[in-house]
């Protein structure tokens, strides 16, 4: 059940071939939260929330590194297209 609506949402907006498995897959943030956790992993006395956002931060940026270019990427505008679609849609709805 995990990341359905995000799936469904994709299916939608027929976002095309690989594109569509990347956006439907959580490992990403999955891996980059593995990594945030890492290198937070060994503090035990936190002195404030900027000092928790510096280094969540960190990881997140050391996870960065790890990423790969997006599968599907040549396809982004027909996502573009289909987000500007589904706004103009919902706009026209309200006005």
């Amino acid at each position: 059940m995990e990341g359905l609506e995000q799936t469904l949402t994709v299916h939608k907006l027929k976002i095309p071939g690989l594109l569509r498995g990347t956006l439907s897959n959580t490992n990403p943030i999955e891996s980059a939260i593995g990594t945030a956790i890492n290198v937070t992993g060994r503090i035990k006395n936190w002195q404030s929330g900027n000092q928790v956002l510096r280094w969540i931060s960190s990881g997140f940026i050391l996870a960065k590194e790890k990423f790969k270019t997006i599968k599907g990427y040549k396809q982004i505008l027909f996502l573009i297209d289909a987000l500007n679609n589904k706004k103009s849609a919902e706009l026209s709805q309200v006005g």
